[in-house]
């Protein structure tokens, strides 16, 4: 069948009507996007990467989005999916404005005042200290804006407000580093050697004395030994002042052998004035021969 002139341009209307519509409907779908673009158009970054504050506030307008597209509300869906897409495009995407919503006046100190307090956290720099707190916080609030110009949905209203007031005090309010408690001092430590009568020789068994000394000077990172040597009361006082210095002076060889520095360790000689056991002049005391070891942490 022959389709006439008339019925081909009548054909051609109809596609060209159809054509309009859809242009058109797309034209509305990107005139928000748009005039969203256009305002931020000063704030735009345009990162090749986006922030991790960006990817934050995406997935928390989408998520909005998502919301009001079950409850059917158009305008809010195209606003947090537009608000979406700029922050996932590298846009700074702020909180709404308080006044760009009607609110019941009640509420409008609270709205200035929460809004105020984002601002204040971008100025802080929550947005790389904590960028998704700050995204909740921003998307807390904006939903709250939302549900109060609505206003029945009571539930919605609280739930927002309080993730936004979440945040920001999490934000305003960082828990604090404790200090860690400073390592208990590890107390000074006593090793005694013992002498023969009137030696200054260190006997074999001595040895192993030395070596728990020394092991417990390695366990400690900055450590200094103290060497002070005795003598009993027998014979005259001048004399066991020598012998207490030839046996501290013993000691003191060893202990440099096995790698103590000269400037760790210092070293006295008592003679027989600081007894361990007392006793009276001219007594032979095997307590009172010997050289008193002392690891201790340096001062």
């Amino acid at each position: 069948m022959r389709i006439g002139n008339r019925g081909i341009r009548m054909k051609n209307l109809a596609r060209i009507t159809a054509s309009s519509a859809a242009i058109a409907a797309v034209a509305m779908f990107l005139l928000p996007q748009q005039a969203f673009a256009a305002a931020h158009e000063k704030e735009a970054m345009m990162t090749s990467e986006a922030t991790a504050l960006n990817q934050a506030l995406a997935g928390e307008y989408a998520h909005l989005a998502s919301e009001e597209d079950i409850q059917k509300d158009i305008d809010s869906l195209r606003h947090f999916q537009d608000k979406a897409q700029a922050a996932a495009d590298g846009f700074v995407v702020k909180p709404d404005l308080p006044n760009s919503r009607s609110i019941p006046g009640t509420e409008t100190a609270y709205a200035e005042r929460t809004y105020q307090r984002i601002l204040a956290a971008y100025d802080g720099g929550a947005a790389t200290e904590t960028p998704r707190l700050l995204a909740q916080a921003q998307s807390g609030y904006d939903c709250w804006l939302e549900q109060v110009e609505e206003g029945y949905q009571l539930l919605h209203i609280w739930r927002c407000r309080d993730k936004a007031n979440a945040a920001l005090n999490a934000i305003e309010n960082p828990p604090v580093a404790v200090a860690p408690k400073p390592e208990a001092a590890v107390p000074a430590r006593t090793y005694t050697v013992y002498f023969e009568f009137d030696e200054s020789e260190i006997e074999s068994e001595a040895f192993n004395v030395i070596d728990e000394a020394m092991a417990d000077f390695r366990a400690r990172p900055n450590a200094e030994i103290d060497v002070t040597g005795h003598a009993d009361t027998s014979g005259p006082a001048d004399y066991n002042v020598a012998l207490s210095n030839r046996r501290a002076d013993a000691v003191t060889d060893v202990l440099e052998l096995r790698g103590v520095a000269a400037d760790r360790i210092e070293a006295a000689a008592l003679g027989e004035s600081l007894p361990a056991v007392q006793t009276g002049d001219g007594v032979r005391e095997p307590l009172n021969r010997r050289v008193v070891i002392i690891v201790q942490d340096r001062q």
